[in-house]
């Protein structure tokens, strides 16, 4: 599950939103903005990232727009859709590294 960090740097992300779910914020600000340490909101990213919740893309991070379809659904059902979804991405891309998940 998401602990306390987490989901205060999740809930700071999705209130700072930009144009295609994009998170507006670096990561010295969200630390700036909880008071908390620069690697404490690197180690909340990570898990939010292997969760699905999320995605980092060109551009950085954006806050995964299939939530709205997932409502509901629990965090470990959409880290195991993440994992499913790994054989096509590396189909489409060779060089697709994929993060270790942790369990939730």
């Amino acid at each position: 599950g998401l602990g306390r960090t987490e989901l205060r740097v999740l809930l700071l992300c999705a209130v700072n939103l930009g144009p295609r779910n994009r998170v507006q914020l670096n990561q010295r600000d969200i630390a700036h903005g909880l008071g908390l340490s620069p690697s404490g909101i690197s180690r909340a990213i990570k898990h939010l990232l292997a969760c699905g919740l999320l995605l980092k893309e060109p551009g950085g991070l954006h806050l995964n727009s299939r939530l709205v379809a997932y409502e509901g659904a629990r965090i470990s059902d959409i880290a195991e859709r993440r994992r499913e979804e790994i054989p096509l991405l590396r189909q489409r891309d060779p060089q697709f590294k994929d993060a270790s998940y942790p369990k939730v």
